[in-house]
C-alpha cells in the first residue's frame, strides 16, 4: 500500500488500535508555518479525558516530555507502509530507522504529523 486516504472516523479507528494493542510509535510533526519545523518523540499513545492524542514514554505526567495534539481538527488522514514516503518525500527517513507502518494526519495550517509504528516494541528501543 503506497498510502490509502482514510476518513477521519478511519484514521480514530486505527489510531484506537495502537491505543489498545499500546504500540510504541515515534511521533513526528512538520510543520511549514514558520519555515520547515520538525519534532518527533517516541512513546505509547494514549487518550485523554479531554480528547487530546497524548504520546509519552509513562502515563500522563504533566512536565514530562510528551506531543500532544487534537486529532478533531485533522483535515486528513493516510495509513501506509514506506512507499507512502513517495507522496511525503520529507518523511522518507523515518523508514530508515525500521519502521512497519505510518498513520498520517494532516491539519488545515498546513502541519502533518505522522505516527510511526517501531518494529521493535522492546521498551528499550531508542
Amino acid at each position: 500500500m503506497s498510502g490509502a486516504d482514510l476518513s477521519q472516523q478511519e484514521g480514530m479507528d486505527l489510531l484506537n488500535k495502537l491505543i489498545m494493542e499500546s504500540k510504541r510509535v515515534e511521533v513526528f510533526m512538520v510543520s511549514m508555518s514558520f519555515g520547515v519545523v520538525t519534532c518527533s518523540l517516541r512513546g505509547i499513545p494514549r487518550i485523554l479525558k479531554d480528547g487530546r492524542v497524548w504520546i509519552a514514554d509513562k502515563d500522563f505526567v504533566p512536565g514530562k516530555p510528551h506531543f500532544a495534539f487534537t486529532l478533531s481538527v485533522a483535515v486528513a488522514a493516510k495509513y501506509g507502509d514506506k512507499r507512502l514516503a513517495r507522496d511525503f518525500p520529507f518523511m522518507a527517513e523515518r523508514f530508515r530507522e525500521h519502521f512497519s507502518s505510518v498513520l498520517m494526519f494532516a491539519f488545515p495550517n498546513g502541519a502533518f504529523i505522522g505516527l510511526f509504528e517501531l518494529i521493535d516494541q522492546s521498551l528499550g528501543a531508542a
